[in-house]
């Protein structure tokens, strides 16, 4: 792809690009990164019509090839220089917007929508498309935050807890919100109405914020005291998920912090489609915006036209910690 006129660049700056968010930094941080190394770059290109460059077709004495120069067009109005006008491209020219969120302290795949693609991200945000995380747990411990960085509340003897102890309660904790869809839905689990309803997929939410919703929760590694889950979810937020390992621990009879978040999936985006911080450049975002137009065709955007309601009342013998309850 050849970047030689950055008007022509910004022009094609437009659809959804995948990256990859790095530990300890915000989403505002992450924005600013972004639009910071867009800006630059768009700037270091030539902006201006005095900075379009000619060629002239010259020949070497005793040379059979022609040597190409190349020269600016000649500059007859100086209101027109970079130096009195400034830079062509600022931040506040680079419209970004999120998908789904992730916390300071979690990291993995961010979908992020550029100029244009803004109107894709609130399509996609319409979808309701799960998420996978990996989450990572250390059990014998109780913070403030159910983070490892919390103030140190308690240490607790974690020997008894065994693989199946752990397995058992997060098949529970799956069951218990498994049962929450159907209640959302104000029908009878044992009912054809929800045999037919389970036929067509997944149960989403009809709203856009609505109460989280596990539909798969599994232990994918045990060397006590750490452990890691998978986590498929929706309406999450890193908070959530802390407290969830925190749940965790208590139905233990222990306690239990949060070490890690790593979103590895955000609907059709995965992690062989997020860029690395190094890769936040303009070729690389151009070529992951055309590669990441092959997720947003409409056959990627159909989802099951069920819909819950959120709004009926929660069973309060959850193995889980109540959604509403977590401060975000």
């Amino acid at each position: 792809m050849k970047l030689d006129w950055a008007p022509s660049v910004y022009r094609r700056l437009h659809g959804v690009f995948c990256v990859y968010k790095p530990e300890n930094v915000t989403m505002q941080r992450l924005f600013d990164t972004l639009k910071f190394n867009i800006s630059n770059a768009l700037n270091e290109l030539p902006c201006y019509k005095h900075e379009m460059r000619t060629q002239e077709i010259s020949f070497e004495t005793g040379s059979t090839l022609p040597a190409t120069v190349t020269k600016p067009v000649g500059l007859t109005d100086l209101t027109d220089h970079r130096l009195v006008l400034g830079p062509r491209y600022i931040e506040s020219d680079i419209p970004l917007k999120y998908l789904n969120g992730l916390g300071r302290y979690s990291s993995g795949v961010t979908v992020i929508g550029i100029q244009k693609g803004i109107n894709t991200i609130n399509t996609l945000k319409s979808c309701q498309f799960l998420r996978v995380y990996h989450v990572k747990g250390q059990f014998g411990k109780v913070t403030e935050d159910f983070s490892a960085r919390g103030r140190l509340l308690q240490k607790i003897s974690y020997y008894h807890i065994k693989r199946s102890m752990l397995d058992k309660v997060c098949a529970a904790a799956q069951a218990q919100h498994q049962r929450q869809m159907f209640i959302y839905a104000k029908v009878d689990l044992q009912s054809q109405e929800a045999y037919e309803i389970a036929s067509k997929g997944l149960v989403r939410p009809a709203q856009e914020y609505t109460p989280t919703i596990l539909y798969g929760i599994k232990c994918i590694d045990f060397q006590p005291p750490d452990f890691t889950l998978e986590i498929h979810t929706l309406q999450e937020k890193t908070t959530y998920l802390m407290s969830l390992i925190h749940n965790i621990g208590l139905q233990l009879k222990s306690g239990a912090i949060c070490t890690q978040i790593r979103c590895i999936r955000n609907g059709h985006f995965t992690l062989e489609h997020a860029l690395l911080r190094k890769f936040w450049t303009v070729p690389d975002i151009l070529e992951n915006i055309s590669i990441c137009r092959k997720l947003t065709t409409p056959d990627k955007l159909i989802t099951p036209s069920l819909l819950v309601d959120p709004t009926t009342e929660e069973n309060n013998n959850s193995y889980l910690p109540e959604p509403d309850a977590v401060k975000t």
